[in-house]
């Protein structure tokens, strides 16, 4: 079985499933305990949101890696989800 890190540094199938799930779980908690307090935003944003920026991130990994055969700097990649979150 893989260990952590080397997963942690791989685009598979299985990787980015795990990661997209766990930032739905932590999204979920965190609604949670937003809804158990009475706040507005709950459950299901909270979880929507936490998939949407790790998708966001996710898809900027895979430029990276995708895109190394042309030299681009990774310093031009990391600005797009930058761009993307601080809206």
């Amino acid at each position: 079985m893989e260990n952590a890190a080397q997963m942690a540094s791989e685009l598979s199938f299985t990787s980015v499933i795990l990661r997209l799930a766990l930032a739905t779980l932590i999204g979920t908690l965190v609604g949670t305990e937003r809804s158990s307090r009475g706040r507005n935003a709950g459950v299901k944003t909270h979880a929507l949101v936490c998939m949407g920026a790790a998708l966001v991130m996710l898809t900027s990994e895979y430029m990276r890696v995708s895109l190394r055969a042309y030299e681009v700097s990774n310093n031009t990649l990391w600005l797009i989800p930058h761009q993307i979150l601080t809206l």
